[in-house]
C-alpha cells in the first residue's frame, strides 16, 4: 500500500509538473500572439496610410497631366490660329 501511495504521488508529481510546463508555453504563446497581433495592426496601418497617399499622389499627377495637356493644346491652337504672331515672337527672339 506504501509503495502504491508513493507511486500515485509520483505520478501527481510529474503531472504537476508537466501541468507548470504547459501553463509557461501557454502563457509564452499568448505573449507571441499579442505582439504578432499588434504588428499585424501597425502595418496594417501602415499599408492604408500609404495606399492613401498613393491614391493622393495618383489624383494630383491626373490633374497635373490634365494641366500640361490643356496648356499644350492651346499653345498648338495658337500657334495654328496666329502663325505670324509666331513669326514674330521668334523674330523677335532672334534678331
Amino acid at each position: 500500500m506504501n509503495a502504491q501511495l508513493q507511486h500515485s504521488q509520483s505520478q501527481l508529481s510529474r503531472k504537476e509538473q508537466e501541468q507548470q510546463h504547459l501553463t509557461e508555453k501557454l502563457t509564452a504563446l499568448s505573449q507571441e500572439l499579442t505582439g504578432l497581433k499588434t504588428t499585424l495592426a501597425e502595418k496594417e496601418k501602415a499599408f492604408f496610410e500609404q495606399q492613401q497617399s498613393f491614391e493622393q499622389s495618383k489624383q494630383q499627377l491626373g490633374v497635373e497631366f490634365q494641366n500640361l495637356a490643356n496648356r499644350i493644346l492651346d499653345e498648338k491652337v495658337d500657334h495654328l490660329v496666329n502663325p505670324n504672331q509666331t513669326a514674330r515672337n521668334l523674330a523677335q527672339a532672334f534678331p
